[in-house]
């Protein structure tokens, strides 16, 4: 014989045990997917990252072996760039064309940018990027959790495998030939390089990831 609900064609509904169990089962399928989403933008961050330094000197070497010209001016004796902005010329005429002696990228551990620059400054160039920001094209920012908290950062620098605290990078005009803390003058410290470690860390992971440049080959590369 058939039960009242039945003959009325009336389902049983889920218990409040069965309910439970959905409900803990949708938080775990969440927490998965949103674990899973942070994961990669994690991954994304630091491979943006070594990237970014990676197309930041193949840029930089084209543009020497392209000989490029950039916009400057004279403050006293010494030659800046105003190639994006005329600020740093403190009122005087932005009408120079110069060709720099080289192009280079300044790296900082414990710092999550670089910088490049050209090599203008004096005559005949030290490939050395001048602090007050007179030769400074442009200052590369890494991907960030959020406004002002950064994700990633240079972890460290080898030399040639010795550890360094800066390094320059610099692409001869025309010749577009690679240097490492290029040394002119004899003496340099650090002192002129055939390979370059640059090793870029995430914050949140402690994840890394490697640029490696080697002056010799010209070779650029993320490992």
């Amino acid at each position: 014989m058939l039960s009242g609900s039945e003959r009325h064609g009336q389902k049983r509904g889920f218990t409040l045990a069965e309910l439970l169990v959905s409900l803990g089962i949708l938080m775990l399928i969440s927490l998965a997917v949103v674990q899973n989403v942070a994961q990669s933008r994690q991954t994304q961050e630091l491979r943006s990252s070594a990237n970014l330094v990676a197309s930041g000197l193949r840029d930089l070497q084209a543009q020497a072996l392209a000989a490029r010209s950039l916009k400057a001016c004279l403050v006293g004796t010494v030659n800046v760039s105003c190639d994006l902005s005329s600020a740093a010329c403190g009122g005087s005429p932005c009408n120079l064309t110069l060709s720099p002696e080289a192009f280079g990228m300044t790296l900082i551990t414990s710092t999550s940018s670089f910088t490049t620059f050209a090599d203008i400054s004096s005559v005949t160039g030290n490939r050395r990027e001048d602090l007050a920001g007179r030769e400074l094209i442009e200052r590369s920012i890494f991907p960030q959790v959020r406004p002002g908290m950064n994700a990633v950062v240079i972890d460290s620098l080898l030399a040639d495998s010795v550890s360094v605290a800066s390094s320059t990078l610099t692409f001869e005009r025309q010749s577009g030939s690679m240097r490492i803390n290029a040394c002119l003058a004899g003496g340099c410290t650090p002192a002129e390089a055939n390979v370059l470690q640059i090793t870029l860390r995430h914050l949140q992971t402690q994840k890394t990831k490697v640029v490696l440049v080697n002056a010799i080959t010209g070779r650029i590369s993320v490992e």
